[in-house]
């Protein structure tokens, strides 16, 4: 089991030269990356990507690296002059019509977008290096994410293990519940002074106590805690979404238990179960 919430990063320097690597991550509902890369190693993004996608199903993941060339790499600079002799003359020309003070110089010139590039040298001698910085950087975000798992997984034993313990409670409130339920039915219709059908009065009874039954929506609980406890053993596969899907089934049957209750002790029972309930399905949201 993993948590979708993890932080790693890891640095590294070389002949070939720095890099700095930072990965986080948040719940999401699917899988979304976010790459900031320099364009140097803008080529490189499909492989982070693919790498990301083989560990990380679910979660919204954030990946910052940054990257200066080292000496074995180099770097060349490449200066258009055609465009900053076409922004002299357009300055000099403006200085004329406008009549101001001519204040563009060659520095200005230089820093206009387009006129300087930077190309680097070997650039792909680099790549293999950062990629193996970047895996280290990953080896650690998955082990955080597998720890913070950990620690999910026996949260959530401990109140699966409370809610079965309320299920049995539920289960061994049922028959003095129908008794009371019964006897409360026949008070009731005892004060009527118009003289009912015995026959018919035993149907009525059976019907309103049938109502009141819960001896399917405790089945069902058991099979739903079965259900959750089955995932949580799982190691293959991410489990966060179904995890969720079980908390809503149990809610469910939770709540139709509390409808039926017709006494405070098992209203009380149905309302423990939905407090467990509740506790799980908020930390199962940073479950993977």
């Amino acid at each position: 089991m993993k948590s979708m919430t993890a932080y790693a990063s890891q640095s590294h320097r070389g002949e070939w030269g720095d890099v700095s690597i930072e990965i986080r991550a948040v719940n999401h509902r699917y899988l979304e990356l976010f790459l900031k890369i320099p364009e140097n190693l803008r080529s490189l993004e499909p492989e982070l990507r693919k790498i990301i996608g083989e560990y990380c199903k679910r979660g919204r993941i954030e990946i910052f690296i940054k990257f200066r060339p080292g000496s074995d790499i180099g770097s060349n600079l490449n200066v258009n002059s055609d465009l900053a002799k076409q922004l002299l003359l357009e300055a000099q020309e403006l200085h004329h019509e406008v009549s101001v003070a001519n204040s563009i110089n060659l520095i200005d010139v230089l820093r206009w977008p387009g006129v300087v590039e930077v190309k680097d040298g070997n650039i792909e001698a680099a790549f293999r290096p950062v990629l193996d910085v970047f895996d280290l950087a990953l080896k650690h975000f998955i082990e955080e994410r597998e720890r913070e798992g950990s620690v999910l997984h026996g949260y959530l034993k401990e109140h699966l293990e409370s809610l079965s313990k309320s299920v049995d409670k539920a289960d061994a409130r049922r028959s003095p519940m129908q008794k009371l339920m019964r006897e409360k039915i026949v008070e009731r219709l005892s004060e009527i002074k118009d003289e009912l059908d015995p026959q018919r009065l035993e149907h009525e009874i059976s019907i309103l106590a049938s109502k009141a039954d819960i001896s399917e929506e405790l089945e069902r609980l058991r099979a739903h805690i079965d259900q959750v406890k089955f995932l949580l053993g799982e190691s293959e596969k991410p489990v966060g979404r179904r995890l969720d899907f079980m908390m809503q089934e149990l809610n469910r049957e939770a709540n139709t238990l509390s409808a039926k209750s017709p006494d405070t002790e098992m209203t009380q029972i149905a309302i423990d179960m939905k407090t467990e309930i509740d506790q799980m399905k908020e930390q199962i949201q940073n479950i993977e």
